[in-house]
């Protein structure tokens, strides 16, 4: 028995110590994109944001992270990484989204309806900033960091972006709505 119990005290440590079932953190791509997210989560940021989404200056550069449908809390596995090449310098103003207030309604990621996850990757010459936002067929908005939430959803913005390859910010639905804060033709 003594001879055991070093071999044994080495396969636990070898084996994180533990018994239990705990997730290791994903892999990273080669863009910085984790190899898989949980419905229910978002990467930590290592930037402060003072309390916005994003700070107010430009990233010096950003990748969508795109994941495969899931539903009901699954973790997503990673779909598409996009560099994008353009368009940031108006990022960070369209991405200045008012904070949830108190109270407010914003949907949780655990319905049975599979949801497209995205995520924003930005960096800074201080770090990081993960914005994260989905594609819902529900419709239930909402785009969020580790630290800050907004009850809107910029899904179909990350979706466009990841297509183009370039801050894409969607046409207005019609001409009424020319004044939108957060799109273009302000």
């Amino acid at each position: 028995m003594r001879r055991l119990l070093p071999v044994l005290l080495l396969l636990l440590a070898a084996c994180g110590g533990s018994s239990g079932t705990h997730d290791a953190p994903p892999a990273a791509a080669p863009g910085g994109c984790p190899t898989s997210v949980r419905l229910t989560g978002v990467p930590a940021s290592t930037v402060d944001t003072g309390g916005r989404l994003v700070p107010q200056e430009p990233p010096t550069s950003a990748v969508v992270c795109r994941y495969a449908p899931a539903a009901g809390g699954a973790r997503s596995d990673l779909a598409v990484e996009r560099p994008l090449t353009g368009g940031l310098d108006r990022l960070a103003a369209d991405l200045q989204l008012a904070p949830a207030g108190p109270g407010a309604a914003v949907c949780a990621d655990a319905g049975s309806a599979p949801v497209t996850p995205y995520l924003l990757r930005l960096t800074y010459p201080d770090g990081v900033v993960v914005v994260r936002a989905d594609d819902d067929p529900a419709g239930c908005p909402g785009t969020r960091t580790d630290t800050v939430t907004s009850a809107q959803g910029r899904g179909d913005v990350l979706a466009a972006s990841a297509s183009a390859g370039t801050w894409t910010v969607p046409p207005l639905p019609d001409a009424d709505q020319r004044c939108v804060p957060d799109r273009t033709g302000r």
